[in-house]
């Protein structure tokens, strides 16, 4: 008796398991039309989505927030039609976008790899902040303030 835990994952894929075929040949399907569609979206607005199916005609989007799914229901009208005339015959067949939206799913690019520094202030903000930290009569708020005021570039 064999232990199929230790059986390399390539093996699963190089298998005639045709269920496991067909799961295979779909994501690479959809991997093909997520990136066919991506670079229709604006930048800005594809960094919060993600391609999760396309079902008949129908093209399921996750969305990062309400915010992206409502611009995205937006664009939908001139979308398709660029989809449409793609040269790729996966886009021809949709006639609708469906959006949903699942805030813990997807994280924006931009800032997956972004670290935590704060960038310095101009010297009129930096001004500015220890105007307002001059005026506060909270000790522990004042001194914040003022230490977020030497942040000067």
């Amino acid at each position: 008796m064999t232990n199929l835990g230790n059986k390399k994952a390539m093996n699963y894929f190089s298998s005639n398991d045709h269920d496991l075929q067909f799961v295979l040949a779909r994501a690479k399907k959809l991997s093909h039309i997520a990136a066919k569609v991506m670079a229709y979206l604006d930048p800005a607005i594809a960094a919060y989505c993600q391609i999760a199916n396309l079902t008949g005609n129908k093209l399921i989007i996750l969305t990062a927030n309400g915010s992206i799914a409502t611009q995205i229901r937006l664009q939908t009208a001139d979308l398709l039609p660029r989809l449409q005339a793609d040269d790729e015959p996966a886009l021809k067949i949709i006639k609708s976008i469906h959006c949903k939206v699942q805030p813990d799913l997807i994280k924006p690019i931009s800032n997956r790899n972004k670290s935590n520094k704060v960038e310095k202030l101009t010297s009129e903000t930096a001004n500015i902040i220890k105007a307002i930290a001059d005026s506060l009569d909270d000790p522990k708020l004042k001194a914040i303030m003022q230490r977020i005021a030497t942040r000067v570039k």
